[in-house]
């Protein structure tokens, strides 16, 4: 009897326990770490086979606030280590949305404005604006890239010569143009990694202090982000952190983490646990203990852009306070996409069920699809589907919108030429739809909604607009991209001379390769001896930069001051060789055909020069 009543008060006290549990649990916002679900477990482990994957980490936040988190593969490929759910990632880009709500939170303390010109934080930087009066870069147009900036420079983030506590002001000093506007700031989205450098130095302009230190005391740690940091971190050196997973290549082999200049854009080491936290407060209220942390109408503005050309004519969705919004698999979610060297990320909320997932890669592929592994988690989530159906209209006479688009904004300078020859789209407008055809990607069909807004298949929302500004310039602008018509003579030249400049370089190489192996000295004696000189020297360069570590890129190393010699020799070259056949007269069929490869091979390095090309400089 006596064994009995103690049993059942011993059970007493276990349930007042449990309950007690339960309601402490309860009224901290359920931040219960669930059980790993095996099921979605092993279709991860699938996918990463199939996709040729190192290793992923997740987290899942369910309507509840109930955190499942998992791992797969290994922290290692060399030593064959387990990946843990509490091993540490680089997220790249996704660090632009924890510093987007960095400074959200200066804004909700009222230490900046978000329309306030960044100019009034960091003057001594040289911003090259001819809009500036009518149109100055804000806060807020760094925060939702609508600066009118490009993305970067090589050598912003490939460089061995980057130490991790570089100041930021080094990446915008080599060159005193690097930070021109493009376009009238605020208008049109173009993603600028330049753009949230900048960012960290106003963070530091208000806070005087390194923007990592501050972000880490007065956002990370209220946040309850204890293992997180946007400190620089690695697998190896002085700021070693063995809990932090190797970052993998194409062939699996590990790489350590290197610094880069624009850290503010892709600097930051976290858990999938800590990310999940992020996500609950994201989809939140913006209070943290009862306490305004940051305004609820900021939260609520993320993702919707402010007074953009899409927005203004109804497009609804793109890229705003960090965060873009995508519409896929039949949902409206908010995202944020990352990559950087060995990893490569995703972030996943739905605010109308309060659920979000991040996942992490440490293996930077070319090749993987790593839209099998989001589509595989959201199957497992299950997000409820609250959009109705567009009415479709009949896409009417589109003529005038076919033909080329290329970008508004070039992403990577001095390398606008080439978003010209690749980053084209072809636009053809049939009575039922009008087909997209982006070179080297999968046709999209869009379907038309209403007289300027278009929706592509599998969507929920319109996704592209056509648009004719003050100036009578064609536009298609999307989420994330703003491209302007131009003629189709205008590709079909560039395509020419492109081909023909090939064709007549590599004819002077031939040539010059059969007179070499025959007669040094009559070789020499050739117009095109300067040119042949130069085309071999441009071989040997590419050869010692293809050996060299591709983080040396934006170095200047032997083969790239190689290259920039070889591209200086090569039109001089070509130009002498131009006077000397007109000097010596064209009286032969191999004199004829030696003019011909010339002027095609000179005309190309004209429009290279044109485009900023020639002399090639890596490293500026």
């Amino acid at each position: 009897m006596i064994k009995i009543n103690f049993i059942k008060r011993t059970n007493i006290i276990r349930y007042f326990v449990f309950f007690l549990v339960l309601f402490y649990l309860s009224s901290r916002s359920t931040t219960v770490v669930a059980q790993l679900d095996s099921a979605l477990h092993e279709k991860m482990q699938s996918l990463l086979l199939n996709e040729g994957l190192t290793g992923a980490v997740w987290s899942i936040v369910d309507s509840l606030g109930i955190i499942e988190v998992g791992a797969t593969g290994v922290y290692n490929n060399k030593t064959g280590r387990l990946l843990r759910p509490t091993d540490k990632v680089n997220v790249g880009s996704i660090t632009k949305s924890i510093l987007a709500t960095g400074i959200l939170r200066l804004a909700t303390e009222g230490k900046l404005n978000l329309n306030d010109p960044v100019k009034k934080y960091i003057p001594a930087i040289k911003i090259i604006n001819q809009w500036e009066m009518s149109h100055p870069i804000t806060i807020r147009h760094l925060l939702d890239h609508t600066s009118g900036l490009t993305d970067l420079r090589l050598w912003h983030f490939f460089s061995e010569n980057i130490t991790e506590d570089v100041l930021l002001e080094s990446a915008f000093v080599n060159n005193s143009e690097i930070l021109k506007v493009h376009a009238p700031p605020g208008l049109y989205f173009s993603y600028s990694n330049m753009g949230y450098a900048l960012l960290g130095m106003v963070i530091e302009s208000i806070t005087k202090e390194r923007y990592e230190k501050f972000l880490d005391n007065y956002l990370l740690k209220p946040l309850g982000m204890k293992n997180s940091s946007f400190e620089f971190a690695s697998q190896v050196g002085s700021q070693i952190d063995n809990t932090l997973a190797w970052g993998h290549l194409d062939n699996k082999l590990p790489v350590a983490a290197m610094p880069v200049y624009l850290r503010p854009a892709a600097q930051f080491t976290t858990t999938a646990y800590d990310m999940a936290l992020f996500t609950k407060f994201i989809l939140g209220d913006g209070f943290i203990n009862s306490e305004k942390f940051i305004e609820t109408s900021l939260l609520r503005q993320i993702g919707i852009p402010d007074k953009t050309v899409a927005k203004q004519n109804g497009l609804k969705y793109g890229y705003a306070l960090g965060f873009r919004t995508r519409d896929r698999y039949g949902y409206v979610s908010i995202i944020h996409a990352g990559n950087i060297l060995g990893f490569t990320s995703m972030l996943y909320c739905f605010p109308d069920t309060k659920q979000a997932f991040f996942i992490a890669h440490n293996m930077d592929s070319e090749t993987a699809n790593y839209e099998r592994f989001y589509e595989a988690i959201i199957k497992h989530i299950k997000p409820i589907k609250k959009n109705k159906p567009l009415e479709i209209i009949s896409s009417g006479n589109l003529s005038l919108w076919d033909g080329f688009y290329i970008p508004l904004i070039p992403a990577v300078e001095p390398l606008a030429y080439f978003d010209l020859i690749s980053g084209f789209s072809k636009v053809t407008c049939t009575d039922k739809h009008v087909v997209l055809n982006p070179f080297q990607k999968a046709e999209i069909k869009l379907k038309r909604v209403s007289k300027n807004l278009f929706i592509a298949d599998g969507r929920e929302e319109p996704s592209h607009l056509f648009y004719q500004d003050s100036l009578g310039n064609r536009l298609m602008i999307d989420a994330i991209s703003a491209k302007k018509k131009v003629s189709n003579f205008y590709m079909y030249y560039n395509w020419i001379s492109l081909i023909a400049g090939l064709v007549g370089l590599f004819y002077i190489l031939l040539y010059g390769c059969i007179a070499l192996t025959k007669n040094k000295i009559t070789l020499i004696t050739k117009p095109i001896f300067i040119s042949f000189s130069g085309i071999v020297l441009i071989i040997i360069s590419i050869l010692f930069l293809v050996t060299q570590s591709f983080l040396r890129l934006g170095d200047i190393t032997f083969g790239s001051v190689l290259l920039f010699i070889a591209t200086c020799i090569l039109p001089v070259g070509l130009i002498f060789a131009f006077f000397q056949c007109l000097k010596r007269g064209l009286k032969r069929r191999q004199e004829i055909y030696h003019f011909a490869a010339i002027v095609c091979a000179l005309q190309w390095m004209l429009i290279l020069i044109s485009w900023g090309l020639l002399p090639f400089r890596l490293w500026i």
